[in-house]
């Protein structure tokens, strides 16, 4: 047999170690922490896969694909192994069209998952993982269209990006990099002109966008299967007191409405605002109060006030002190990069919250061991190298200056280089201004993107060079 006929044979196999690798690594993260933390709004699903979708503020396609999952396993169990499962073959199915070889996969995989920011959320049912599993797959199966060309691949890909759209509301923007670069892939040949390629992409774009975006809007405007019309609901008055509470400490004026503020002697001053404040989550804003820090905010002010009343204040906050505004936000983007000088805020949720289905954990050595990798690492306890794996502007630069190099001399995987790291940055930038928190799991599919940026840039580069050594070229 010859070389060349032996390399083919021997790749055949390759590619299921790396498929087996992603497998068994998802074994062992549902092991360590079987069945599944849960929070509060993995409950609120879980009830909603259980006795019906009734409200559009949690997307309901999570309690469907909950449904599907409870017929074989019951509870969260089913939820870890799938959602986990779906992103490491998703990793896995890149790194094989890359053709990498197979321990660089395989070691790639295994660093993936040990990653802090990426393995603290994956601990938990969230919506944000499944959204990250989704997309991934989706972006993947995409990328194998753009070699191989197979319509199997383009719809498979194009159906899983609907499902992770549909995950979050706010998913679009880590949509569009994806959709413009697919549409150059459909349409790109050398022998056309800019201006023909200009209108066919945009004419794809059109398509594309209304092939998402019809089902996810479905899916948010009927009930399965009775397909019930459902009322959309989506909360955001956390968001406006945020941004106003942020206001109030940049400007030194108490912006927070009346209904906030709660009866103090003496009454509640901007220092004690200021000591209110705290740009990583809202709800520490609404803390219980005590004897030794009486300073808080009222939760009944969501009821007493109308959100119209709320909304007009936050748009007359806003524009009348924009700088504040973007002060506020950037504390929040700070946290949310890890650029903070504390430790990464909520890198994942260790228990399952009180429920009334009965699910409960006992912890086992194994449990406490990955617990304690994700505090531990995120504190930098194992050194300084390892504590970056919980820092996503250290996935950002990392990102940007392979990315960079790729540009300069790398191969044809620079430009779904190009799309998926768009697609996390755009993801970011969207969250930015929306959230109400700087979770951590809100930045995972930013850090899940920027992690196959970096495999594919990698790869252009890893191209690139044999290409100049084969040319013997200086």
């Amino acid at each position: 047999m010859r070389q060349g006929d032996l390399h083919r044979e021997l790749w055949r196999i390759k590619p299921v170690v790396v498929y087996a690798a992603a497998l068994i690594i998802n074994v062992l993260i549902a092991l360590a922490v079987w069945p599944g933390f849960m929070s509060w709004d993995s409950i609120f699903a879980l009830t909603q896969a259980r006795e019906g979708v009734t409200s559009t503020a949690y997307p309901p396609i999570m309690a469907y694909i909950w449904r599907l999952t409870e017929l074989f396993i019951p509870g969260p169990g089913g939820m870890i192994l799938l959602q986990n499962g779906v992103l490491l073959l998703a990793i896995a199915h890149l790194l094989t069209i890359l053709r990498m070889r197979y321990w660089v996969s395989v070691g790639f995989l295994v660093a993936f998952a040990a990653t802090p920011i990426i393995l603290g959320p994956m601990l938990v049912v969230w919506k944000d993982i499944g959204m990250s599993a989704f997309m991934a797959m989706g972006f993947s199966l995409l990328v194998g269209y753009s070699v191989r060309r197979g319509k199997a691949s383009l719809i498979l890909g194009l159906a899983c990006i609907v499902i992770g759209t549909a995950y979050r509301l706010n998913a679009f923007p880590a949509v569009l990099p994806i959709l413009i670069w697919l549409s150059w892939v459909m349409v790109a040949k050398p022998d056309m002109s800019i201006g023909t390629q200009v209108r066919k992409i945009a004419s794809r774009m059109v398509v594309l966008t209304l092939v998402i975006i019809v089902p996810v809007v479905a899916h948010l405007s009927w009930r399965l299967p009775d397909f019930k019309p459902l009322n959309r609901s989506v909360n955001s008055s956390w968001i406006l007191v945020y941004d106003l509470l942020g206001i109030s400490v940049c400007s030194g004026e108490i912006l927070v409405p009346q209904p906030f503020i709660p009866s103090m002697k003496p009454p509640m001053d901007i220092n004690t605002l200021r000591s209110v404040y705290q740009p990583e989550h809202i709800g520490k804003s609404f803390h219980k109060p005590s004897k030794q820090d009486p300073a808080f905010l009222r939760r009944s002010g969501f009821k007493d006030m109308p959100y119209s009343d709320l909304r007009h204040e936050w748009l007359a906050a806003i524009k009348q002190r924009p700088g504040c505004y973007l002060w506020h936000r950037s504390n929040v983007l700070s946290h949310l990069l890890g650029l903070n000088s504390g430790k990464v805020f909520y890198i994942t949720h260790p228990y399952i919250d009180k429920n009334k289905y009965g699910f409960r954990q006992e912890r086992t050595n194994l449990t406490k061991g990955v617990i304690n990798w994700v505090y531990l690492s995120a504190i930098g306890h194992f050194g300084k190298v390892i504590g970056l794996g919980s820092r996503l502007w250290f996935f950002v630069v990392l990102a940007t200056g392979l990315l960079a190099a790729a540009l300069w001399r790398g191969s044809k995987w620079r430009v779904a280089s190009v799309a998926v790291y768009l697609s996390g940055l755009a993801y970011l930038a969207g969250n930015v201004v929306v959230v109400a928190a700087a979770d951590a799991r809100y930045v995972h599919w930013v850090a899940v993107s920027l992690a196959m940026s970096i495999a594919l840039s990698g790869k252009a580069l890893a191209e690139a060079k044999k290409s100049k050594s084969e040319l013997n070229l200086p």
